[in-house]
């Protein structure tokens, strides 16, 4: 690091005495930085030796990968004050995986003091270093204030310009973990081509720390879904085989103008699923998810429709629930029943240049998993798997049932 000070944007001071980074942590020493004795896994030892400016974390499910960078970044805390900025998709994303994660770790190691925590920012400070979390739902963030190091959290589902403004903002190190999901993502040929950049590997065999219960589900998958078993359980790269929606564009916001409704899935012990669709010129379509929540009722699904939708624009919604359709059309919403079928509306989307905002998590993890089912022997039949296709209906429904309106007019086929 050319410079050890914190950059200019970085806030000076808490008001708080700095701690000292000279502790040592009991147990097993594993790996001793500055007094720090932490224990990880082989993906932490492998990301200290990388000595590159990028390091790629690709890895199946619960590898540990994501757990062993947080791991790594206290370790880089505690070396020299720096600045560091944690970020993903979405705030609730972060709040549900990395930055629950860090907290655990700092308790783990007695590092975690709730006056070096301001929880409006999501901002801690640890020796003389300040570690901030931040999501990416909005453009603008990712041409923020610089950093020293930063670590981005599930970087497939991003697009490559906000990683760009990233990265010309981050002065020393970027780390980066992702399920090899897809194939198509920009990770493979801008980042992992890079002379600057270590590839790291790892599997759910390289976290010794998981329970028996974890392993068992995981390995489940190599006789019940071969396919996710190669992505989540052996993290290899590759689209689904037998996925049913091709890679979609990534895009940072929804455009303006264009022909505007919405798709509904409702849902109780799943989640109720609300996207906002935009039809420009007949073939460009743009979805952006609103709402992704279980544990809904009516009144509190009509509450959160009040803050995403004014006026009338329609709302395409699961025709199996006429009563709930009837108490949101008593609300004052233009909600209409759905044409549910399956075949037609995915031969609809299949006809679209489909554009996916980037904060829209579940859409896009839905849509690498959507498959076709397959007989005994493997061939592919026309019918969904019935499994994370809420926002993918919604969606269907929406664009589908918005096409069978003949000049403007609604009408059920």
């Amino acid at each position: 690091m050319e410079n050890n000070s914190l950059p200019s944007t970085a806030p000076r001071h808490c008001g708080l005495e700095p701690q000292s980074p000279n502790r040592r942590i009991a147990g097993q020493a594993r790996n001793d930085v500055n007094g720090l004795w932490m224990e990880g896994t082989s993906v932490l030892r492998r990301t200290m030796k990388a000595g590159t400016r990028i390091i790629a974390h690709q890895g199946g499910s619960s590898s540990g990968k994501t757990w062993s960078n947080l791991q790594f970044l206290i370790i880089k805390a505690l070396e020299k004050p720096v600045y560091i900025s944690v970020c993903s998709t979405t705030l609730p994303h972060l709040k549900k995986g990395a930055l629950k994660d860090f907290i655990q770790i700092l308790n783990n190691y007695g590092l975690y003091n709730e006056k070096y925590h301001n929880k409006t920012d999501n901002l801690f400070r640890v020796g003389n270093s300040f570690i901030e979390f931040f999501s990416l739902d909005e453009p603008g963030k990712a041409r923020g204030p610089r950093r020293h190091i930063l670590f981005l959290n599930e970087a497939n589902l991003i697009p490559y310009s906000t990683f760009q403004q990233l990265l010309m903002r981050t002065s020393d190190l970027v780390l980066l973990d992702y399920n090899p999901v897809d194939e198509q993502c920009w990770i493979y040929d801008k980042v992992l081509t890079r002379k600057d950049c270590t590839l790291i590997k790892s599997t759910y065999l390289d976290n010794r720390f998981l329970d028996k219960s974890i392993i068992q589900e995981i390995e489940l998958l190599k006789e019940s879904d071969p396919d996710l078993w190669r992505v989540y359980g052996l993290g290899m790269a590759g689209e689904l085989f037998n996925t049913i929606y091709r890679p979609w564009e990534t895009v940072e916001e929804m455009p303006e103008g264009g022909d505007v409704f919405y798709g509904l899935d409702f849902g109780y012990n799943v989640p109720t699923a609300l996207v906002r669709c935009t039809l420009k010129d007949g073939t460009m379509a743009y979805v952006e998810e609103l709402i992704y929540q279980t544990y809904l009722t009516n009144s509190e699904l009509i509450s959160m429709l009040k803050t995403h939708i004014s006026g009338k624009q329609p709302i395409y919604a699961d025709a199996a629930e006429p009563g709930r359709i009837k108490e949101i059309q008593l609300a004052g919403f233009n909600c209409k029943p759905a044409d549910k079928s399956v075949k037609d509306g995915i031969d609809r989307l299949k006809r679209l240049q489909i554009h996916v905002t980037s904060g829209s998590r579940n859409i896009i993890s839905e849509r690498k998993v959507y498959k076709w089912q397959e007989d005994a022997a493997g061939k592919l039949l026309d019918i969904p798997i019935k499994k994370q296709d809420h926002a993918l209906d919604a969606i269907r429904y929406a664009f589908h049932t918005h096409s069978l309106r003949p000049s403007g007019k609604y009408v059920m086929r």
